[in-house]
């Protein structure tokens, strides 16, 4: 089952990719690209989680005050 959602993915990601980039792309451009957007997400997801957790600790401190 995630070998067959990962290969369509990988399909719906060529098709994206070589549309913007105007060019056809081998399947090892294609993974380094979408490990690099993994990448870029996770590191975007990891900033709204401390974010987050910030603002929690904030709100928390200043109800004590």
């Amino acid at each position: 089952m995630s070998n067959m959602f990962s290969t369509q993915l990988m399909k719906k990601a060529k098709i994206v990719l070589e549309e913007k980039s105007g060019r056809v792309l081998s399947d090892d451009e294609i993974e380094i690209m979408l490990d690099r957007l993994s990448q870029l997400g996770m590191f975007f997801v990891k900033n709204v989680l401390d974010n987050k957790t910030k603002i929690k600790k904030y709100e928390i401190n200043s109800e004590k005050i």
